[in-house]
């Protein structure tokens, strides 16, 4: 199960930056596999923090960031956006 997150907070540093992303799903009972989107490619991977609802336990998170060709791509559709507006 996918969940898409989108930013509500950000606050900017003289060396960084925090932004909080909001993002919520209904997760049916037994064990769901959930994969987090809207992250930055520059996180920092000690940062991240997931909040669940108290009836939801979380065990075995990792992180996995887009491998250097897959940012390329993602960077070439953002320039492909932005040329079309």
């Amino acid at each position: 199960m996918n969940i898409i997150t989108v930013p509500y907070e950000v606050s900017v540093f003289r060396r960084g930056c925090t932004v909080k992303t909001k993002g919520t799903a209904e997760i049916p009972a037994g064990k769901t596999h959930l994969k987090i989107e809207g992250l930055s490619a520059n996180t920092d991977a000690s940062s991240v923090r997931v909040l669940l609802g108290e009836a939801v336990k979380g065990s075995n998170v990792q992180v996995v960031w887009p491998t250097e060709e897959e940012q390329e791509k993602i960077f070439e559709e953002i320039d492909r956006t932005i040329a079309l507006n």
